[in-house]
């Protein structure tokens, strides 16, 4: 298998912002977080607008030294308070494999965004593996990985998603079905032997029904 090499997926979709695939607010996503989804009036009980704070816990399973998964939960506090309310059920993003055999160095690190939609909390992360290959030079190897709760209760249903071998680039919401509700669309960069695919995928919040799921050629070499 060839390994996989360094690309330019920040420059791909700062082009396809510009010919206009895609919104230009997610591709600043890549250069700044938000964080204004983490305040919203989500319990109806609390009095006032909650904050609403991810918890990121960094494991290494196989005890290598090496960080290869992150545990996600968010913690809703009360308002203008460090009172803490509840935490949501947690899930496990995981890095992807080395792409190198043996390498003298290697590292992994993750990048997240942010949208919420009423009590949905919404969080994409890049999970990225990078590491030195003596035949090869740099190479990275990237996951995408999607986890939402109801951060409305305690307990509240949580969902996550992983995309294995994809690169994420956007996370928005839009009303792709002109129903009044809205819904997430994820935007991937996939890289491919003769260019750069992109993944749309849109999904029903409140039910999680997948309402797209396709791949478009967005650069060719």
């Amino acid at each position: 298998m060839v390994p996989k090499r360094k690309v330019n997926k920040k420059a791909i979709w700062g082009m396809m912002a510009t010919v206009g695939l895609l919104s230009v607010a997610s591709a600043a996503a890549n250069t700044f977080i938000s964080s204004a989804p983490f305040i919203g009036d989500v319990n109806a009980v609390s009095n006032g607008a909650e904050t609403i704070i991810p918890l990121f816990i960094d494991k290494d399973a196989d005890a290598d030294g090496l960080t290869d998964r992150v545990l996600i939960r968010y913690d809703v506090y009360q308002n203008n308070s460090t009172t803490k309310l509840y935490s949501s059920d947690r899930k496990t993003a995981l890095y992807p494999a080395s792409p190198c055999i043996n390498p003298p160095w290697q590292n992994t690190e993750f990048d997240p965004m942010f949208v919420r939609s009423g009590k949905w909390m919404i969080t994409g992360m890049v999970m990225e593996t990078r590491c030195y290959s003596e035949e090869h030079g740099d190479l990275e190897a990237e996951n995408t990985f999607i986890y939402m709760a109801d951060v409305s209760i305690p307990g509240g249903e949580v969902r996550s998603k992983l995309m294995k071998g994809a690169y994420l680039n956007g996370l928005d919401l839009m009303d792709y079905n002109n129903d009044g509700k809205e819904d997430l669309m994820v935007s991937t960069i996939i890289s491919a032997n003769n260019g750069e695919n992109i993944r749309i995928y849109v999904m029903d919040i409140e039910s999680g029904e997948v309402l797209s799921d396709l791949t478009y050629v967005v650069a060719k070499h």
